[in-house]
């Protein structure tokens, strides 16, 4: 019985993996990434949608939504998030809360690592405006701006939920929260001018993708050591 019970929490945290939402999650933004990114190698007609998509809205632009979504993408722009990258970082490692702040520097940095590698890849050229806003230096797809902000108010909300505990009312406002701030941070990019609805959606994908397996790592992490501590007790 005991050998029995023993060869259960063996196989405790592989269970666990397999049931994790963060694996789903992460295949679901896995695949979508691929399925746009085939799309726009091949030069498929679809992306002419794109195009009148980023007309459309940019025929409707005004000087307040300007003034806004200029105001929101600062929200995903690099020096902020390295800052808040910072700040979170040494508030795990102040509250010594080891596990979480691995995890916060693997998402944030892999992140970076990881736009700049499909960005190099897929080699989309920003969109051209007969009078741009902005003009940015990188390639356009993914939108680094709707995948960082995925990745990092994603496990920030990962991380909040985790500590924190909080009612069922509070952690689905505090997902809301995160979700509207990161389509907004998303959509400022079209509205801008600056990427294609496809570059904020492949971002949010490999965003989702990256977070999820973050998450997924760490709930394994925690439930390993959990199962060794069953174990030993």
């Amino acid at each position: 019985m005991s050998a029995h019970r023993h060869g259960d929490r063996m196989q405790s945290p592989i269970s666990g993996w397999r049931r994790s939402p963060g694996i789903l999650a992460s295949v679901a933004g896995l695949l979508l990434f691929l399925l746009i990114a085939a799309v726009i190698i091949r030069q498929d007609p679809w992306t002419s949608i794109d195009l009148s998509a980023l007309q459309w809205l940019q025929s409707r632009r005004s000087q307040p939504g300007i003034r806004f979504f200029s105001a929101l993408t600062l929200l995903g722009q690099p020096p902020f998030l390295v800052f808040l990258g910072i700040a979170i970082a040494l508030l795990l490692l102040r509250s010594r809360q080891f596990v979480l702040f691995t995890t916060w520097g693997m998402a944030l940095i892999g992140g970076g690592v990881m736009e700049s590698i499909l960005k190099i890849w897929i080699r989309r050229p920003r969109p051209e405006l007969p009078d741009p806003l902005l003009h940015p230096l990188t390639f356009s797809l993914p939108s680094g701006h709707a995948m960082n902000s995925t990745i990092a108010y994603g496990m920030l909300t990962f991380i909040l939920l985790t500590i924190w505990k909080p009612s069922r009312a509070l952690t689905t406002a505090i997902i809301m929260m995160a979700a509207l701030l990161i389509a907004g941070i998303g959509f400022s990019r079209v509205y801008l001018g600056v990427h294609y609805i496809s570059d904020v959606v492949a971002g949010f994908a490999v965003g989702v993708f990256w977070v999820g397996l973050c998450i997924a790592l760490t709930e394994f992490h925690q439930h390993r050591r959990n199962s060794g501590k069953d174990l030993q007790a």
